[in-house]
């Protein structure tokens, strides 16, 4: 590697280093997929949604190794179909539906995988060929599970995270702790609707307690007043 490379490595892991809580209950889990979350609240009894499979659920394997924790995980994709259907991914305490998060419930468009093997299927851009898949607003999930509550949500959703983030607070769930990657990468989102975003989580009591690159994890201070 280049030592350009590795100062800007350097000076990203400094600039992220700015938004790390020093907590000790503060936890990578997962390998390829891994996301920090805050594990002193979390036990069997914790109620977990995880949106986007890709090919890897080494986090959702690694909550329920650690809690014994059910877990709801949503991915409309074919990509995700493939990774479910392989015999290490059959797990009990695992129960996956083949439905898509987003803003209201429906069908949505999504672009197809600019990459066949990477198969990540994406909010379309102006030129893209897509593809309907069924989704559904994390309200009518709640509402059918009978949950009024969720202590942990991740999102990987490929750009729908923001109609989804302002779904959950306009409709005011109760959400604990929330673990996003933010798509402002992608050519078709502006840097200015994660900046939104994260000024909106804050505003509704979230506090922003880890960031490595496009990945952040948030919690609800159950102390916070509008």
């Amino acid at each position: 590697m280049s030592i350009i490379k590795l100062l800007r490595l350097w000076g990203r892991k400094q600039y992220d280093s700015f938004y790390c809580k020093k907590w000790t209950d503060i936890e990578c889990l997962g390998e390829g997929n891994s996301w920090h979350v805050l594990t002193s609240n979390l036990d069997d009894n914790s109620i977990i949604y995880s949106a986007g499979v890709g090919h890897d659920i080494s986090f959702e394997k690694a909550l329920v190794s650690q809690f014994n924790v059910n877990i709801e995980l949503f991915d409309p994709s074919p990509t995700a179909e493939k990774t479910m259907e392989l015999g290490e991914n059959k797990i009990e305490k695992i129960h996956f539906y083949p439905v898509g998060f987003s803003g209201k419930s429906g069908t949505v468009q999504f672009a197809h995988p600019e990459q066949e093997q990477e198969g990540s299927f994406r909010i379309p851009g102006k030129n893209d060929v897509s593809v309907g898949f069924q989704c559904r607003n994390l309200s009518s999930l709640m509402k059918e599970r009978g949950h009024s509550k969720v202590d942990l949500l991740k999102m990987d959703i490929e750009g729908f995270e923001y109609e989804v983030i302002d779904s959950i607070l306009q409709d005011s769930l109760d959400i604990k702790q929330i673990c996003v990657e933010f798509h402002h990468f992608m050519p078709s989102i502006k840097r200015k609707k994660t900046l939104k975003a994260i000024a909106d989580l804050k505003a509704s009591g979230f506090v922003l307690f880890y960031k490595t690159r496009f990945d952040y994890s948030f919690y609800k201070n159950d102390n916070f007043i509008s």
